[in-house]
């Protein structure tokens, strides 16, 4: 068995998440809590940390049966078949994000095209580039993956 990136309906990743966790299978889909403002205040709301994307942990038989899975749009897909993720790739992404998707980060002095080392010993020490700044939003590229880290607040130090 093994991971299997899973494109959804927008806005349906709890629903679909809860639905596959009841029918058996192992899924995963990150949350964070984000601060929204409500026309009187501010509340805390989760969010998906990847908008209409979750992973399900499944044998390459299975594949078909989730496409009757309501909200449930397509496979992401590498060469032409569903792109597969090993035990191990997926391991480390769940650690990554459980252990760094509360951290504030600052992108202040980064510009597009520069290298950027990433010291994280959870992921071993990795050298990527800048692809994309956009508002507060800095884009990198981790183990093939497109990483979108939101700059919440400045830190200096």
């Amino acid at each position: 068995m093994n991971w299997y990136a899973v494109y959804i309906k927008s806005r349906c990743e709890k629903k679909v998440l809860t639905n596959l966790l009841e029918l058996g299978y192992e899924a995963y889909c990150p949350f964070i809590k984000v601060d929204s403002q409500w026309s009187d205040r501010i509340v805390k709301v989760e969010k998906p940390i990847l908008p209409s994307y979750l992973f399900v942990r499944i044998a390459a038989d299975q594949l078909s049966d989730l496409r009757r899975i309501k909200h449930i749009v397509n496979f992401v897909y590498e060469g032409g078949k569903s792109a597969v993720i090993n035990d191990k790739e997926m391991t480390r992404f769940m650690n990554f994000i459980q252990k760094y998707s509360q951290y504030d980060v600052s992108a202040d002095i980064l510009k597009v095209g520069e290298d950027l080392k990433i010291e994280a010993q959870i992921l071993g020490n990795h050298l990527t580039k800048v692809v994309g700044l956009k508002n507060k939003t800095v884009e990198i590229i981790i183990g093939g993956f497109k990483v979108r880290l939101k700059i919440l607040k400045k830190i200096h130090g």
